[in-house]
């Protein structure tokens, strides 16, 4: 269990009219303690003290039930104290987390930079959390509010966001630990690929745009694949988690399901988590992890990329039934060449290079093999669209 709770009724002798609950509360996953002691209720004085109960308890014991709960008191203070002095020290010790960059917020700054976390600052809502926008000593911020429960995911994005750093990742300005979880990230500006290809209200990608958020999407899983140590596998590529900058640039966010793993080593195996549409044979059957997950996953991206549908399209507006989009284009390509025109997204109208396309389709057909061994590496796909592109601007 990731948050544990436990709470202890104490009474000082039998008999008296003391409710005193003492609540101690903790996350087995971070280690901090957060004590909160309510003392005293309901507890009338008048009936108590021996003073004013006809001598039922000698003074001397009341005097010592006093002097001790004043103690108690004290070194709950001690322990919150010092505990929350250390958090910084403990995440570092405990879970390799370093915090040299990254900035503590008290939740007040945050509080206020949000206007109370109002609707009207709202720009995001997760799987585990709301996203909230801010001003935060200078510069625009995004806030990740999270509860309790999410400090799994929480430690996560904390601990690749603290030690990976590269252009097309969004970056971690800092976190606050208060009442909730909050993660601090950089503002990007033009939302997430996902709102640019599936919403009419934003105007079309032109074709160049979209292989070069490609390439940028795939430089960024490119290096948590192959430059980092341990390597990381993402497990939630989709095109809602590639934001969008005021250049166009792509970057990859929401690491809360990352998985650390050694460069070259064997699959490891999970639960099966990520997005339906997205998630690879081997993952959904057997919870197989290995980098070639995010290769599927980005070839479903792909796809989008090219059509504007999404990882799973509904075929009749007035049936309830859809089809996976791979399973679109595998079909397509199983057709004579010119019907792959029929595929691209309408809104691009005929202002797109159809050699161009068909190459695209054949890498995101190769990304989406069900042989995870036949799933080209992310370094092979950046070299292939770094062709794609630069043919692109020709």
């Amino acid at each position: 269990m990731e948050f544990c709770k436990m709470e202890e009724r104490a009474g000082i002798q039998a008999g008296m009219p003391l409710n005193c609950s003492v609540s101690s509360s903790f996350s087995t996953a971070t280690g901090w303690l957060t004590r909160q002691w309510t003392l005293l209720q309901g507890w009338v004085v008048a009936k108590w003290i021996p003073f004013y109960q006809n001598g039922k308890f000698p003074l001397l014991k009341s005097i010592v039930a006093v002097a001790g709960l004043a103690f108690c008191l004290h070194v709950g203070n001690v322990v919150v104290a010092s505990t929350h002095l250390s958090r910084r020290q403990y995440l570092q010790r405990r879970y390799g987390i370093t915090l040299d960059k990254s900035v503590a917020f008290s939740y007040e700054e945050l509080a206020k930079a949000t206007d109370e976390f109002s609707l009207d600052n709202k720009i995001g809502q997760g799987c585990f959390g709301s996203v909230y926008y801010a001003e935060l000593r200078g510069e625009k911020a995004a806030i990740k509010k999270m509860d309790m429960l999410s400090s799994k995911e929480f430690l996560s994005e904390m601990k690749i966001l603290t030690n990976v750093h590269h252009l097309n990742l969004v970056r971690l300005i800092g976190y606050c630990v208060e009442g909730s979880l909050f993660l601090v990230y950089e503002y990007i500006e033009n939302g997430n690929l996902s709102q640019h290809l599936h919403s009419s209200r934003r105007h079309p990608l032109p074709w160049s745009t979209r292989v070069k958020i490609a390439l940028d999407s795939a430089r960024g899983l490119e290096y948590i694949h192959e430059y980092t140590v341990p390597v990381y596998i993402h497990r939630d590529i989709k095109s809602a988690n590639i934001l969008i900058d005021k250049n166009f640039r792509g970057k990859i966010a929401d690491f809360g399901l990352t998985k650390s793993t050694e460069y070259g080593s064997a699959s490891l195996y999970t639960i099966p988590t990520g997005t339906c549409g997205y998630v690879s044979p081997e993952y959904a059957q057997y919870g197989k992890v290995s980098p070639k997950i995010d290769v599927y996953a980005f070839g479903v991206v792909l796809f989008e990329l090219i059509s504007g549908m999404e990882a799973i399209v509904k075929t009749d507006e007035y049936v309830p039934e859809s089809v996976r989009l791979v399973a679109l284009f595998k079909y397509g390509l199983s057709q004579p060449r010119e019907y792959l025109h029929k595929l691209v997204d309408p809104r691009l109208g005929d202002d797109y290079p159809f050699d161009c396309v068909c190459k695209l389709i054949e890498l995101a057909n190769a990304c989406t093999q069900e042989d995870p061994q036949l799933r080209p590496s992310m370094r092979s796909i950046v070299v292939a669209l770094m062709s794609l592109s630069s043919s692109t601007a020709d």
